[in-house]
């Protein structure tokens, strides 16, 4: 299954799970087990049960990514550096999709802003009335 979902040996290998707490009471595998017997029991098809695991793996993947920025003129944007391409790939291959698609989707581009773009509305914080004052009130 590590292998199908090309998942790396090392839990902490990836930024999401290092930040996780290891608990000496807890056994992973047989949680595994347990949460696969919960599947069968379910009736969830392997297709099913695949498809959730390589959601999973993808997010692990793509948590991975790392990115360098480019400047050109006014305009900036982000590509994937050597290290972010190598997980970029491995999330494309579990979700199945053209890793230059994927890396199209992740791609950030922003352009600097000028005097006639206005900035978007601040959005002002709700403050309920006070009951004392509030028109309803007795």
């Amino acid at each position: 299954m590590r292998r199908k979902f090309q998942l790396e040996l090392d839990p902490t290998q990836y930024v999401i799970l290092g930040r996780c707490t290891r608990v000496s009471s807890i056994d992973d595998v047989a949680d595994f087990r347990e949460v696969n017997e919960a599947f069968r029991e379910l009736q969830f098809g392997q297709g099913d049960v695949d498809g959730l695991f390589s959601v999973v793996a993808g997010v692990l993947a793509l948590g991975n990514a790392t990115f360098r920025d480019i400047n050109s003129g006014s305009a900036r944007s982000s590509e994937a550096d050597s290290n972010g391409q190598r997980w970029l790939d491995i999330a494309a291959n579990v979700f199945q999709l053209d890793p230059a698609a994927l890396q199209a989707r992740v791609h950030r581009s922003r352009t600097s802003p000028r005097a006639s773009v206005r900035p978007p509305p601040r959005r002002q914080r709700w403050r309920p009335t006070p009951p004392a004052t509030h028109p309803d009130a007795p």
